[in-house]
C-alpha cells in the first residue's frame, strides 16, 4: 500500500534530520518543523496518477504536532468543496482537466471552466461532478519544513534546505513510490531546478508546470489551466 511505503520512507527522513515523531521538531533547528505527509486521495492510482508539487506547505498546519495521512485527507478530499481556499480550489480544477478525459469529466468541465475564479466555480453545485476529483490525486511539498507557529502563507521563507543533497534525493524517492503518470508543480520558480527536472525527465515522467492556483491575477479555470505547460528539457 503506497501510504505504507511513504511512511517508511518519511521515517527514514525523520531519522536522518533527527525530527521528533511526535512534535516534528527538529533536534538540531529550533525553529522549524517537519508539518505533515503528504495528501493521497482515497481513489489515487484508481485513474491516470496526477502528483500535485508545491514548493512548500507555507504555515504550521497541526500546532504542537505533524499532520497525519487521514487528517490531511480530512482537510483536504472531505472538506466541502465549497469551503475551499484557492490553492485546493486551483488543485480541483486542475485535477478535471487532466483527468476529464478518464474520468468522463468533459461536459463538467466545459459548464466550469469559464467562470470567474476555480473557488467562484465551487459554489456551483449543481454544475459540478458527482465525484471528487481531488480523491484522485496526491499532494506533497518540495520543501518539507515549516516555521513552528507559522501561519502567514506567503512568502518564501521556508524555502530553504536543511541539506539539499538528502532532501532532493528523499524527493526522487518519494516521486518513484508515488509512481505519477503526470507531475504538476505548482510555482513557474521550479523551471529554474534543472538538476531536479532533469532527474525526473531522465525516469520517463511527464511533468508540467504552472503558477500557484493563489496568483494575482485572472483565476478563471480554462486561463490558469493553459498556463500549465508541459516540460520537455531541463
Amino acid at each position: 500500500m503506497i501510504q505504507s511505503e511513504l511512511k517508511n520512507e518519511y521515517q527514514d527522513l525523520f531519522k536522518k534530520f533527527d525530527i521528533d515523531k511526535k512534535t516534528g521538531c527538529l533536534k538540531n533547528s529550533p525553529r522549524i518543523k517537519f508539518p505533515t505527509f503528504p495528501y493521497v486521495g482515497s481513489n489515487y492510482g484508481n485513474s491516470k496518477k496526477i502528483l500535485i508539487v508545491g514548493l512548500d506547505i507555507g504555515s504550521d498546519e497541526k500546532i504542537g504536532g505533524i499532520q497525519s495521512f487521514e487528517e490531511r485527507r480530512q482537510a483536504i478530499e472531505e472538506k466541502p468543496v465549497s469551503k475551499h481556499n484557492p490553492h485546493i480550489a486551483g488543485t480541483y480544477f486542475t485535477a478535471i482537466f487532466f483527468l476529464k478525459d478518464d474520468l468522463n469529466l468533459q461536459n463538467y468541465w466545459n459548464n466550469l471552466k469559464n467562470i470567474l475564479s476555480c473557488q467562484k466555480a465551487l459554489q456551483y453545485q449543481e454544475k459540478l461532478p458527482p465525484i471528487n476529483p481531488l480523491s484522485y490525486i496526491a499532494l506533497t511539498n518540495y520543501y518539507k519544513f515549516v516555521s513552528i507557529n507559522r501561519k502567514k502563507r506567503t512568502g518564501g521563507e521556508n524555502r530553504i534546505h536543511q541539506d539539499q543533497k538528502i532532501e532532493l534525493n528523499f524527493f526522487i524517492e518519494e516521486v518513484k513510490i508515488f509512481n505519477p503518470n503526470i507531475i504538476v508543480f505548482q510555482s513557474n520558480s521550479f523551471k529554474y531546478k534543472k538538476f531536479l527536472l532533469k532527474r525526473l525527465l531522465d525516469m520517463g515522467k511527464s511533468i508540467y508546470i504552472g503558477p500557484h492556483p493563489a496568483y494575482r491575477g485572472k483565476r478563471e479555470p480554462d486561463y490558469f489551466v493553459k498556463q500549465i505547460l508541459k516540460v520537455t528539457t531541463a
